[in-house]
């Protein structure tokens, strides 16, 4: 969660999602320039003991801390003991019907877990199903190889295009150890490229899962330079490049695909947002957000919506992750 400073701005609702007016905006020669070579600022007690286990690379698709010797209790820090005695319940449940899930940390089962949480009541069912599911789905779609297997000239040919479309990069950590992923969201929403037109239903799927995965492959990063648990991302979407003259367009187009991507895909990645940052968001995204129920693409988040002054001023994220021409404070 982030605190930032309200320096006169109007809050239309509290929680992760800030937008700013002005701030950062990462151009296409800072997106080359900067890469995931973090710095580290976590402090946290929940450490890993030097011994890394040598498993199988394709457990850590679907968890990503598999291997990594944690704490007692460092995944179910924060739970009481009635909601640690339904975490037990829910965790024997998913072994007894899926054995295979024994070797998956706390952590996997507290994400599916928390996902179906409502109203601070438990969904045990609903938990169980979800898991089940994304179990069945990343073994149908063959997910745990789309990053490390070998891949076809035409699937390198679309994620070619996908990577045109959605300029987006992680540049370091926050003062929690969180990567830090920068989007210019903008430009991806402009008129045609986050539709159809550009590639088709299933390509999107495909290239958003691989996409997803790789997040994964940085929280592990993170958790190992840390050593303490990481299972959170911080997501930074920059709207300087959306205008009203496409906001037709992306309502016709762009919306039903993320819902597509929101309701196919995301349900299979829950709990892995954290605080979520729009910047340079015209008025125009005001009135997309009320009137259209749809989510950004970091997964598993809803929508709130606040406004601050300044990226700057958000005090999760440190000068070190922010490219030099835009250090400043005003």
């Amino acid at each position: 969660m982030l605190f930032p400073v309200w320096w006169g701005s109007r809050c239309l609702a509290n929680s992760r999602l800030f937008v700013s007016r002005s701030g950062f905006v990462p151009s296409p020669d800072i997106i080359n320039i900067f890469h995931s070579s973090a710095v580290s600022f976590g402090t946290g007690t929940d450490t890993i003991q030097p011994k890394i286990q040598n498993r199988s690379r394709n457990i850590f698709r679907m968890d990503h801390l598999q291997g990594l010797r944690f704490a007692d209790g460092a995944a179910l820090k924060g739970y009481e003991e009635e909601e640690l005695g339904v975490f037990e319940t829910f965790k024997e449940t998913m072994i007894k019907d899926r054995p295979e899930t024994k070797v998956y940390s706390d952590e996997v089962f507290r994400r599916f877990l928390d996902a179906d949480r409502i109203k601070g009541v438990f969904h045990i069912e609903e938990s169980v199903r979800r898991m089940c599911d994304t179990i069945d789905w990343r073994r149908d779609q063959h997910v745990d190889n789309i990053r490390s297997g070998k891949q076809s000239e035409k699937f390198r040919r679309e994620l070619s295009v996908y990577s045109k479309m959605r300029v987006r990069q992680f540049f370091g950590e926050d003062k929690f150890g969180r990567p830090v992923q920068f989007e210019r969201l903008g430009g991806f929403f402009q008129s045609g490229n986050a539709s159809e037109r550009v590639l088709s239903e299933n390509q999107w799927r495909q290239c958003y899962t691989w996409d997803i995965e790789g997040i994964f492959e940085e929280m592990r990063k993170s958790s190992v330079r840390n050593k303490k648990l990481i299972n959170k991302y911080v997501y930074v979407g920059d709207l300087s490049e959306f205008s009203f003259s496409c906001s037709r367009d992306f309502l016709k187009h762009g919306v039903p695909l993320l819902k597509v991507l929101s309701a196919e895909i995301e349900r299979f990645y829950p709990e892995i947002a954290g605080p979520i940052i729009l910047i340079n968001a015209p008025y125009v995204v005001w009135a997309i957000f009320k009137v259209v129920k749809v989510r950004v693409p970091p997964p598993s988040v809803s929508l709130p919506i606040c406004s601050v002054g300044s990226l700057r001023r958000i005090s999760s994220l440190t000068r070190s992750i922010l490219p030099p021409p835009h250090e400043g404070f005003s």
